[in-house]
């Protein structure tokens, strides 16, 4: 190995292995500290065998971006690399992991064949899948095609221009037809008027007899999701990505010096309305502003992502002036909207009611008390 590559890879926190310094076993030997790999160790050991298997390659220059740290709850081994003359990015798991990776790898291909049949292109870039790693019927990972960042020009961009990124990034997202056959072949979640106003309510009922809601806030809670059930069947389905926040969009420079945007993770796209989406970041953004105001302690450890997710204080969701765009006033769409955000707290209440993480807590209070003050 050169000097000027050995330095490289120590600029980059590994060492002249490729590996990081503390765990490396070619390090703790050449050192006479050889020892028992970590269970760690040994899947991204693992991992990197299996990309080997089908020829890839480890860009070791790159520090990876998850690699089973049971801390962070990495469940994978995601890392820059090559395969078939062409950067990429691996994502790797365990075999318990397989239906995950499929799923993902399913959405993809459902957006990419969905695109196939436009008129006219997407006015952003929707991240492809360029390879797959089976073992023997188990698929334990896949490759995508590696988009480049610019976190330079994200820096630059102001709270009202990140805010049109994700509402760009949204709206060609719902510019993707979805075929009857998609709707009844895809196994994508579908998320339409009969779903909604049927969890609207046994929600409601549960929450209600374990006393989370009184009975009057339950009582209106179900009367609205059954009156909203006719209003939504009048609303086309579209793609749902579920999670459009600055982190899982990537922007650069373009030829012509304007921004192009880049949508990654495609792990939770659904089927629903076209107010789900924008539900969701509001959700996200009214919790996390929250914690940020509130509870600076419960803040701090996560303030970094929310940055890069851009839902922290300094990007202020006016969410009466969204609601105002995507339905332009008119009073069943907003009806609608409203609806939908309500529906998307109730599911997240349903899910983190028993949680016992801080976090947790503080979100299923403030979803509590966000819906009860849309029913007053």
């Amino acid at each position: 190995m050169r000097d000027d590559e050995r330095d490289a890879l120590k600029e980059s926190g590994y060492c002249e292995h490729g590996n990081n310094p503390v765990t490396c076993l070619a390090c703790k030997k050449r050192e006479g500290q050889e020892g028992e790999p970590t269970q760690q160790e040994k899947k991204v050991g693992q991992a990197k065998g299996l990309l080997e298997s089908i020829g890839g390659t480890i860009d070791v220059a790159v520090r990876p971006f998850k690699q089973f740290d049971e801390k962070r709850h990495e469940r994978f081994f995601i890392q820059k690399g090559e395969l078939n003359g062409r950067a990429v990015v691996f994502k790797v798991g365990e075999t318990a992991s397989a239906d995950r990776l499929r799923g993902e790898s399913r959405n993809m291909r459902l957006l990419e064949a969905a695109q196939s049949d436009l008129e006219s292109p997407l006015d952003i870039h929707i991240v492809r899948q360029v390879g797959e790693l089976f073992v023997g019927d188990t698929m334990t990972g896949l490759a995508t095609e590696y988009l480049e960042d610019d976190p330079s020009l994200k820096a630059e961009l102001s709270a009202d221009q990140k805010i049109q990124v994700i509402g760009r990034v949204i709206d060609n997202v719902q510019k993707l037809p979805v075929s009857d056959e998609v709707l009844r072949t895809s196994g994508l979640d579908v998320h339409d008027a009969q779903k909604i106003s049927a969890d609207g309510e046994y929600f409601s009922s549960v929450l209600e007899e374990q006393g989370f809601f009184d009975s009057e806030v339950a009582g209106k809670l179900k009367e609205v999701f059954r009156a909203a059930q006719t209003d939504l069947q009048d609303e086309q389905p579209v793609f749902v990505h579920g999670d459009a926040h600055g982190d899982n969009i990537f922007v650069k420079r373009g030829e012509d010096g304007n921004a192009e945007a880049s949508l990654l993770d495609i792990e939770g796209l659904r089927i629903s309305n076209r107010y789900h989406d924008w539900s969701e970041i509001l959700n996200k953004a009214a919790f996390l502003q929250h914690l940020e105001r509130t509870q600076p302690d419960l803040y701090a450890p996560i303030e970094g992502n929310v940055k890069n997710m851009w839902l922290d204080s300094e990007v202020p969701f006016e969410e009466d002036a969204i609601i105002q765009q995507v339905t332009g006033g008119d009073e069943r769409q907003v009806r609608n909207f409203r609806v939908t955000r309500i529906y998307d707290m109730l599911t997240r209440i349903m899910a983190g009611r028993d949680g016992t993480h801080p976090l947790q807590k503080v979100r299923t209070e403030l979803y509590r008390d966000l819906i009860k003050k849309e029913l007053e």
